[in-house]
């Protein structure tokens, strides 16, 4: 069975974000399978997006520092 967790990044829908952008800098900049991500959740402020336990410190750490729709964005472990 395939854990997942969440990882939090502080750009949205305000930021005209889309998954398949978040999609495309896990699989090209930070180098996961497309197997290593689940579930895209874009909201208003922020987005949520469920990878394989056993990638998400690398998620988190290619994430931050990102490039995403012009804006540099910041990621962290989702504490829900």
């Amino acid at each position: 069975m395939t854990t997942w967790v969440r990882v939090h990044v502080n750009a949205g829908k305000r930021d005209q974000l889309r998954p398949g952008e978040v999609v495309g800098t896990l699989l090209n900049t930070v180098g996961l399978a497309k197997e290593d991500i689940g579930r895209i959740e874009i909201r208003e402020g922020f987005t949520l997006v469920d990878v394989r336990a056993e990638e998400a410190e690398r998620a988190v750490r290619g994430l931050s520092g990102a490039t995403l729709r012009g804006r540099r964005v910041a990621a962290r472990l989702d504490r829900r």
